[in-house]
């Protein structure tokens, strides 16, 4: 690999880890304002079922929380997206037993899109 081909790869990755980093921190960020408005008889979860989880007796709410510095902008996802799909579907599951009233939020810098068909 000469010279200039190195430098474009190393720019490169660190772009990739400048966008995950990203994506933590907004993590992190959003996990941290739960803390501060956490109420009387709620726990903070992190990374149990989704990114964060807020629970209290007989309730738990999951949060998805999504980042995304393209340089096109967010993304916008719907029902169809994959990553919406794969959240619903791990909500479903430890949702079905009933024991608790469980909700989902799914929290993304980008909009939603336009369903086809």
């Amino acid at each position: 690999m000469n010279e200039k081909s190195s430098e474009s790869h190393i720019l490169t990755e660190s772009t990739n880890a400048a966008h995950v980093l990203a994506g933590f921190r907004y993590q992190l960020l959003q996990s941290i304002a739960a803390l501060i408005t956490l109420g009387e008889n709620e726990t903070l979860h992190l990374e149990v079922s989704e990114d964060f989880s807020i629970t209290a007796p007989g309730r738990a709410t999951d949060h998805q929380v999504k980042n995304s510095q393209a340089v096109a902008g967010p993304p916008s996802y719907s029902l169809q997206s994959g990553l919406v799909r794969d959240c619903l579907a791990r909500f479903w599951e430890v949702s079905s037993d009933g024991s608790v009233e469980r909700r989902l939020v799914f929290m993304a810098r980008g909009g939603a899109a336009v369903e086809r068909g």
